[in-house]
């Protein structure tokens, strides 16, 4: 339910930062041209990203799973193991299975700190960008000192509209992932339930 609320706050702050994109087209077209594509660069490439963390996290609940699954197998099953002296095999075998779990989770990471690096490489060169354009049209004469000052003032609420879209993206890709992740614990197959 917070998850929905905050979708549903982001969406109206949507609206008010539209429409302040929708001042700046009306203030300097190039200047709004220009945060029409930097937004579409930033939007892509941040459903790009939360599409490879969103396999990376899957992969890694998996193994977590996976780890989970076999180490409650052998607390069930201590008094088995033990009888057959196969403690050494299965905690090895436990071993790998945490191993495994904390190398694609640190993969995970290590990934998602690169493609985090290469957004701000973008937030960073998309304000220089704006910022060079802005300084442009001001020697051109095509904006005056006061609409350069109200797009400089305003230019949080377009950059709010880059979050606000992503932040929906990643929220809707969350919730899929716990939905995929509760149905498949309910899911007899995947967990079989003991009877």
């Amino acid at each position: 339910s917070s998850k929905l609320l905050y979708i549903a706050e982001r969406l109206f702050n949507l609206v008010g930062d539209l429409g302040v994109l929708l001042v700046v087209l009306n203030i300097n077209l190039p200047i709004g041209i220009t945060y029409i594509i930097i937004i579409l660069i930033n939007v892509l490439y941040d459903k790009y990203r939360d599409n490879i963390n969103y396999k990376n996290s899957e992969k890694v609940y998996e193994l977590s799973d996976k780890t989970s699954g076999f180490i409650s197998e052998i607390v069930r099953g201590i008094k088995d193991i033990k009888i057959l002296n196969a403690e050494e095999s299965f905690l090895e075998q436990a071993d790998k299975y945490m191993n495994d779990t904390n190398t694609e989770r640190l993969n995970a990471n290590n990934t998602d700190e690169k493609l985090s690096t290469i957004s701000s490489l973008i937030r960073e060169i998309s304000n220089m960008l704006i910022n060079l354009l802005m300084v442009y049209e001001l020697i051109k004469g095509n904006l005056s000192i006061e609409s350069a000052l109200i797009i400089y003032n305003y230019k949080g609420n377009i950059n709010s509209l880059k979050y606000d879209l992503s932040s929906i993206n990643f929220w809707i890709s969350d919730f899929v992932l716990c939905s995929n992740r509760t149905y498949g614990i309910l899911d007899d197959n995947k967990f079989p339930k003991e009877k």
